[in-house]
């Protein structure tokens, strides 16, 4: 199955903040930057593809972006899955 995940992960839920913020300039959470629900500490996307054969790529810079990129793409032109977890400022 050729099939490409890509996960933009900033370790979070953004739209939990900016809704927070947005019904409640004035409330706590802007007076003391507590947003419950926008960070979020998920798994190693990357680290889910090796149990079903898929290739797991993971890009921490981005220097590191092109050639990760086409490794997942040479895996998807070779008939197998490829989950990227793309690491991406908070």
């Amino acid at each position: 199955s050729d099939l490409l995940v890509l996960v933009l992960n900033n370790d979070g839920y953004r739209g939990m903040r900016n809704n927070q913020l947005g019904y409640y300039p004035e409330g706590a959470g802007a007076k003391h930057g507590i947003f419950p629900g926008a960070i979020l500490e998920g798994p190693e996307y990357e680290e889910l593809a090796a149990p079903f054969g898929a290739v797991g790529i993971r890009i921490d810079s981005a220097d590191r972006l092109r050639e990760g990129l086409l490794q997942a793409r040479r895996a998807v032109e070779g008939g197998r899955t490829a989950i990227v977890n793309v690491r991406v400022a908070q």
